[in-house]
């Protein structure tokens, strides 16, 4: 990539304000970013969403290009970790490795401690949905086939791990996940990886045969494919947030009505300046609360009394699930599963394209 001064066209068209420049630099950086421009299938995308692999297999364009700030900062995290690793004996940095076709990229190979680990940045309040329900198969697909892909180098890779370090906490609460191997989980993966390959292959003879060579027919025969092959593996909040290929997916978002009852518009305006003012009080609440650690309790002149509380060890007698399972699974077996149905929780959200009027600093 040429440094900004030899990008004519970016100077032209470059934002006047020190974010626009920001985001349209990040923006264009990420388009020509060698693992955007790839449409094979890697390891940390054998376990995803079926419906993204067959568009992305297929060549077809993103319809709904994103700059995602957490994937930035992930990025520059990653590049952080590699600067304070790389050249030490017994480590493989940022590897490029595959196992059955697939490419692999490892973080972390320890060859010393047969230890393959990966890095992960996630909100801490994902670091503590995971402790309590576990990484998620896409996690374990990636990893595990990594290692096999550097078993199959020649190194004895006989554990994997996550380590997880929030974005938003401090490195007391990193965490890291650690497993034995499993053979069984990445062929899985590549398992996975193949038929959808071969999904893909199908999906444009299909296309090829019925001639369906303009944007327009091409998008909705492979939507119509997606429908009946039931290839969606998110629910549509997850899809609309976060997927670059929504639109192509799942169709044009349906515009949400503008209301005319007044009562209804005064409703919705208090709740949004009130959504507002919430996340101001939040944070001026973290930038404070460090000043006052080591403070037991302070008073001040109108009465007000801050005080901290908790904190002092507490000892409970609870079940130890643990032993249990060990237990069972030792004289019956894995433990048996069933299929639960759950709702999710139902939020109101405010998405604010500015401040809201009326609403000023806290």
């Amino acid at each position: 990539m040429t440094a900004l001064d030899d990008r004519p066209t970016f100077e032209t068209t470059a934002p006047t304000t020190g974010l626009g420049l920001l985001m349209a630099a990040l923006a264009e950086k990420e388009a020509a970013d060698p693992r955007a421009l790839q449409i094979q299938t890697g390891a940390s995308q054998a376990m995803g969403c079926r419906a993204e692999s067959l568009w992305r297999l297929l060549g077809i364009p993103e319809s709904d290009p994103r700059l995602r700030l957490d994937a930035w900062i992930g990025k520059a995290a990653h590049a952080a970790a590699e600067r304070a690793l790389k050249g030490r004996p017994g480590l493989l940095v940022e590897h490029r490795a595959v196992y059955r076709g697939v490419p692999c990229t490892i973080d972390l190979g320890n060859i010393t401690a047969n230890l393959l680990s990966d890095w992960k940045f996630p909100r801490l309040s994902k670091i503590v949905w995971m402790q309590k329900y576990g990484i998620g198969s896409g996690y374990r697909g990636q990893l595990h086939m990594g290692a096999a892909a550097l078993r199959a180098e020649g190194h004895q890779i006989d554990r994997v791990s996550l380590v997880c370090l929030p974005r938003d906490g401090e490195f007391d609460d990193a965490w890291e996940y650690s497993e034995p191997f499993s053979q069984e989980i990445a062929d899985e993966a590549a398992d996975r990886v193949a038929q959808e390959n071969a999904r893909a292959a199908e999906m444009a003879g299909i296309l090829d045969r019925f001639e369906m060579h303009t944007v327009d027919a091409r998008t909705a025969e492979i939507r119509h494919a997606i429908d009946m092959w039931d290839l969606r593996d998110e629910d549509h909040f997850f899809c609309r947030q976060f997927c670059s290929r929504v639109t192509d997916c799942r169709g044009p978002e349906g515009k949400y009505p503008t209301a005319d009852d007044p009562v209804l518009i005064e409703a919705a305006q208090q709740y949004a300046a009130a959504t507002w003012q919430k996340r101001e009080a939040e944070a001026l609440l973290e930038e404070w609360r460090p000043h006052l650690e080591g403070v037991k309790r302070i008073a001040l002149d109108d009465g007000t009394k801050i005080a901290w509380s908790g904190g002092n060890p507490k000892v409970d007698e609870v079940e130890d699930l643990d032993r249990v399972r060990r237990e069972y699974e030792l004289v019956c077996g894995p433990i048996p599963t069933k299929q639960v149905t759950k709702t999710t929780a139902v939020s109101l959200r405010v998405t604010f394209p500015k401040k809201p009027a009326g609403v000023g600093d806290v």
